[in-house]
């Protein structure tokens, strides 16, 4: 219910209040709208599947709606898109900046993120999957080998410095998780940028 009403709201608060009653009409049994919030109630997505804009033409005819109020409507679903695209890109935002802050920690794992991130372990990994197409696990992990690539890149570290940099104890592992994104050791990548003159002045 507590979704269902924040959704609601959203609604309202895009589309009009007035349009309301045209819009649940138009789109009954073909619309799908949910919200997603965090455990602790912070609204963290909202999905909505809808007709498109052809499907909205042959549909006002169906409720007797006139060009204008089908135009408000339909400015109205593209708000909440528009809404849908910033709160991705707002929960984006916070996932980086939590992986980042805590990246040199050794014990950072999933359980920690979801924790940090006030989420369940179902949800994130959902809307992880979702926005980025790989498991929380190896998003942490990619995220880290991008930023040890960046960090060997420059020069001015070892190996073995970019290494605990990143959140890893043990050489041989963070060896092993570097070639398999890079199909090259941290030790010859370094050697390699360092020849082609791939480090910054």
């Amino acid at each position: 219910m507590k979704e269902y009403l924040k959704i609601i709201d959203e609604i309202i608060a895009l589309v009009g209040l007035h349009l309301i009653p045209k819009f649940v009409n138009l789109y009954q049994g073909q619309v799908d709208i949910r919200c997603e919030e965090n455990d602790t109630g912070v609204l963290i997505n909202i999905i909505v599947s809808l007709p498109d804009k052809n499907e909205l033409q042959a549909l006002q005819n169906q409720v007797g709606m006139d060009s204008l109020q089908a135009k408000q409507i339909l400015e109205g679903i593209l708000k909440l898109e528009n809404r849908q695209l910033e709160l991705k890109r707002i929960w984006l935002n916070k996932l980086v900046s939590v992986l980042e802050e805590h990246m040199e920690n050794t014990e950072f794992n999933v359980a920690m993120l979801c924790q940090l991130l006030g989420m369940n372990r179902k949800l994130l990994y959902r809307k992880i999957k979702q926005l980025t197409g790989v498991t929380p696990v190896s998003l942490i992990r990619r995220v880290r080998m991008i930023r040890a690539a960046t960090l060997l890149l420059q020069g001015r570290f070892t190996v073995s410095e970019v290494m605990y940099m990143v959140g890893y104890s043990n050489p041989s592992y963070f060896s092993r998780c570097f070639m398999a994104e890079y199909n090259i050791s941290p030790s010859q990548y370094a050697i390699i940028q360092k020849k082609t003159g791939g480090a910054s002045e």
